[in-house]
């Protein structure tokens, strides 16, 4: 695990820094082969597999947290996000392409999601399981989720069939500085974006 830390703070730290001009970034949920719709901030889901879509457009990824607690998700657009400026230290190491088709849950842990066009070493390492480019400034990644892995009862595993209570999601972009000065890697935010999942 130690070498897989190693490796993602190898791949954050080489993410470009740009300008947010006409940068974004859209999310999908796919669950057996149709797009299932978030609306006002909510989508209800089978508890089965189910697909986490990341359309990057002129972004290197996104930072993602999910929790079954709604303390994120209840932050105004106007509200700070924790432990902002120190992000890189409270983002999880995961193998890369997600062997284990999990998500993270953790209260205060983010996992990142990136994918850097013309950067093969780097994407070797990505969290998405599968990515398409179509084109130089679009790439879509797609994240396969079976079970939950629950970073703060030991790395316990939860399988979605089992779940129980709502998901909450928040994710949201940012403008990086990757210079090494890990005190001002975090600049601008870009854009964030909240859902929660409902269980039918």
């Amino acid at each position: 695990m130690k070498q897989i830390a190693v490796l993602f703070l190898l791949g954050i730290s080489t993410l470009s820094s740009k300008n947010a001009y006409n940068q974004n970034f859209e999310i999908k949920i796919r669950q057996n082969s149709k797009i299932i719709p978030i609306k006002n901030g909510e989508v209800i889901l089978d508890k089965e597999e189910f697909e986490l879509i990341v359309e990057l457009q002129k972004l290197d990824g996104v930072f993602l947290n999910a929790d079954f607690s709604n303390g994120l998700y209840e932050l105004t657009n106007d509200d700070a996000i924790p432990n902002y400026k120190d992000m890189p230290g409270f983002c999880m190491a995961e193998y890369p392409f997600n062997p284990d088709k999990e998500l993270l849950i953790n209260n205060q842990g983010w996992t990142s999601l990136f994918y850097v066009n013309n950067d093969s070493a780097l994407n070797n390492n990505t969290r998405f399981d599968k990515i398409v480019t179509t084109n130089k400034d679009t790439v879509t990644g797609f994240r396969t989720i079976q079970q939950f892995m629950l970073v703060n009862r030991n790395n316990e595993i939860l399988k979605v069939s089992d779940a129980k209570e709502p998901l909450y999601l928040f994710i949201f972009a940012s403008m990086l500085n990757p210079s090494g000065d890990w005190e001002n890697y975090m600049g601008e935010e870009i854009k964030r974006f909240k859902f929660k999942i409902n269980w039918k």
